[in-house]
């Protein structure tokens, strides 16, 4: 379980007197420019308003390319998938695009996102009309260049697509323009004919360099300025707000163009670009209409946010005056005046997060992942580490210094995982896997420790741990409108603290006999294992919760419970081997623990063979170290307590190695829970799918990394402690 000890000035290993003003003025600095940008936010961007994200073109514009991907500045996009399409357009059932060759090519992109097959993505007449179903929906091209044939019926269309421009620039009298301008008038009518939107693409920056002889002749850039000019103010000025330009996608194209590779003959682009404006278009079509006004958002960009819910509101007005009460009451209540306030820091820490996660204030950026920024920044965290290395006196075999750092450097490691957006790389994967296996290996090991030593089996001792865990999580569940299984950290080492308790309290009294303790644990490993593999009871027990309004997914808590299943049971295993042969805890020879540990692995034989044969399990395929499922299934519950123990017998190796322990990854390791929990909101945004910016632009992301990074950890400091002081005063 996370520490909740707090270092003070004159305890060993708390920072010095001069590195503490430094840290201090650090985090005042960071916490005045963070909340000065968000207010010059508020005022100039939002124009004073918590939901709105600003004009849906302007912030889709902008943005810059990053590794071949358009990313915006100031808010998140929508990867659309098939299904988000169809739902989308579910109403209409029909999209229409009229135009030129370029309009066609983004017909085509539409096409392939929907899955249509193979056969209907190829041209068979170059200049001609097409109609394609796909998922229930009926997507349309008409060949127009000009726009002055179609007959446009909008009745029934989700979304209108036009563009043209480039046949009249090229074919067009004197330039064209006269013709373009034609087109245009014709917008002004469609637009004002009722049916659904009109998106209207403007002309597309050309590449003179790349394009050939007899289009060099007729086709320049400077005619497409000019050309969009008139579009622009024409269009404005007959449709109003009936019409959508696109003005972000013509920036994403001018952005592109000087990249080597995104055109080939300077008119038509990548199919990449291509797929990117569609993904503008879908942001600005759809957006609004299916996350618009919920509280978890899966994008930001042309969306407007919940806003304050009766729950909302009441989850603040309970917070907001149980400080005052309980101060009032102080002495009939509570025992000390510093319990009300710890729950003004709480209160504070939880509108923090609805200030990033829940208004606009706080700017959401979609992840993107790259090797090049996960290894910046784990090397940075190691360099703190290693800078922050003192030696101290305690070398007792898997110390609290130990344990603590152990959790810190993992708990940063997690977090530059989830920073990052490293879920789908495999390799990073299985190795932040095995860190959360050895958290629940610290699990098993401390509490059996204390259950075994202390032999308090109280109540009040599992209602105080019980809430510990979970009581930060309670209070955003009910502010941010998510649940607590949501931030699952806490609910599973709660799961599993529960198991240890049954497991230590039945028969206490024989605990000290070593066989019936190891067929205790045994028994409780193989009855657990059967539990989570045939979860139907959890089922049943969450089913009961939906009339009180409470959503868990048993099925999911069940997979996350299934992954480390055996690392609580070897950490209670190893404790148990530590205590009983404590003498060699400060040998400095390494050759006896090996001992022990290759006996406690053969101890935990019986356990693997009894979850191999059950008969819930299908047969392994090949492919262990390729596949996530497989991985997930036939190896990480097996693997992930070897390499806790493994890291255990390195790091415990000689007395001089368990003196030396990093201030930076102890302290991490004190605040872990509430790192965990307060990143979703806090580090992260839109629900730990985006990150958090307060300086817009891709040139100050180390800005607001260091920013944003500062504030959260100061914010998890000052309410670790005042959770676990809260969670003891309830129980009492």
């Amino acid at each position: 379980m996370p520490s909740k000890r707090a270092h003070s000035p004159d305890q060993p290993g708390a920072p010095t007197s001069w590195s503490a003003r430094i840290l201090s003025s650090i985090r005042i600095f960071a916490a005045i420019i963070t909340f000065w940008c968000v207010g010059f936010r508020f005022i100039t961007k939002t124009r004073g308003s918590f939901v709105d994200n600003g004009d849906c073109n302007d912030v889709l514009s902008d943005g810059s390319w990053i590794d071949d991907a358009w990313r915006t500045h100031t808010c998140s996009m929508h990867a659309y998938t098939a299904s988000d399409i169809a739902l989308c357009f579910a109403a209409s059932s029909r999209i229409d695009f009229i135009g030129d060759s370029t309009v066609r090519m983004l017909y085509f992109a539409l096409l392939s996102r929907l899955g249509a097959p193979t056969q209907n993505l190829t041209m068979v007449e170059r200049h001609a009309d097409r109609v394609e179903s796909v998922r229930g929906l009926t997507v349309t091209f008409s060949w127009d260049p000009y726009f002055n044939r179609s007959v446009v019926d909008r009745e029934g269309a989700g979304a209108t697509v036009i563009g043209f421009g480039l046949w009249a620039m090229k074919y067009g009298a004197s330039g064209g323009l006269e013709e373009f301008k034609e087109g245009v008038g014709r917008v002004g009518e469609v637009c004002g004919d009722g049916g659904g939107k009109v998106v209207v693409r403007l002309v597309q920056p050309l590449v003179d360099a790349l394009l050939s002889e007899e289009r060099r002749e007729r086709l320049a850039d400077w005619k497409v300025n000019e050309y969009n000019r008139h579009l622009v103010s024409e269009g404005r000025r007959m449709c109003g707000g009936g019409l959508e330009l696109g003005v972000p996608d013509h920036r994403m194209y001018s952005e592109a163009r000087a990249e080597m590779g995104s055109t080939e003959d300077g008119l038509h682009y990548s199919d990449n670009l291509v797929q990117q404006e569609l993904d503008i278009l879908l942001n600005r079509e759809c957006n609004e209409k299916l996350f618009g006004r919920q509280a978890m958002l899966k994008a930001t960009c042309c969306v407007r946010y919940k806003g304050f819910s009766a729950q909302v509101v009441l989850s603040f007005l309970v917070l907001v005056t149980l400080g005052p009460i309980s101060y009032a009451c102080r002495r009939y209540i509570v025992p000390s005046e510093s319990v009300s306030l710890d729950i003004t820091k709480l209160l504070l820490v939880v509108t923090y997060c609805y200030i990033c996660d829940r208004t606009s204030l706080f700017m959401k950026l979609n992840k993107h992942f790259t090797w090049r920024t996960f290894i910046v920044l784990t090397i940075l965290s190691l360099l703190i580490g290693l800078l922050t290395l003192q030696k101290l006196p305690d070398t007792t075999f898997l110390n609290r210094n130990i344990t603590e750092e152990w959790k810190g450097w993992m708990q940063v490691a997690i977090l530059i995982y989830h920073f990052v957006g490293a879920s789908k790389i495999l390799p990073v994967y299985i190795c932040i896997r095995a860190m959360v296996a050895s958290y629940l290996f610290m699990t098993g090991y401390g509490q059996f420790q204390s259950f075994y030593q202390k032999k308090d089996y109280s109540f009040s001792r599992m209602a105080k741990t019980v809430l510990r865990l979970n009581l930060l999580s309670l209070a955003l569940a009910y502010v941010m409108e998510t649940d607590v299984l949501f931030y699952y950290f806490g609910p599973l080492v709660t799961f599993w603290f529960v198991v240890i308790y049954i497991t230590m309290g039945l028969f206490q009294k024989w605990n000290h006999h070593a066989v019936f303790l190891m067929a205790k644990i045994a028994s409780s490993g193989c009855a657990v294992s059967i539990l989570l593999h045939h979860p139907e009871p959890l089922v049943e027990i969450f089913g009961l919760l939906e009339y009180v309004n409470v959503h868990w997914d048993a099925e999911e808590f069940a997979f996350r419970l299934r992954l480390d299943r055996w690392a609580v049971y070897v950490g209670m295993i190893t404790a148990w081997g530590v205590i009983k042969l404590s003498p060699a805890r400060k040998s400095p020879r390494i050759s006896k623990p090996v001992m022990i540990y290759g006996q406690l692995f053969l101890d935990t034989v019986p356990m693997y063979q009894s979850t191999l044969s059950d008969p819930g399990i299908p047969a392994p395929k090949s492919g262990f170290f390729s596949d996530k499922k497989q991985f997930n299934t036939y190896v990480h519950p097996y693997l992930s307590p070897l390499i806790a123990v493994l890291y255990v017998l390195i790091r415990n190796a000689t007395p001089g190695v368990r003196q030396y322990t990093s201030w930076f990854f102890r302290w991490i390791g004190q605040i872990s829970l509430e790192t965990f929990v307060l990143q979703f909101h806090m580090w992260l945004g839109q629900d730990t799918t985006a990150t958090l910016a307060v300086i817009s632009g891709s040139a100050f992301f180390w800005a607001n990394l260091f920013l944003i990074t500062v504030v959260f950890l100061y914010f998890c400091e000052m309410v670790a402690p005042a959770v676990g002081r809260s969670a003891d005063c309830i129980v009492g």
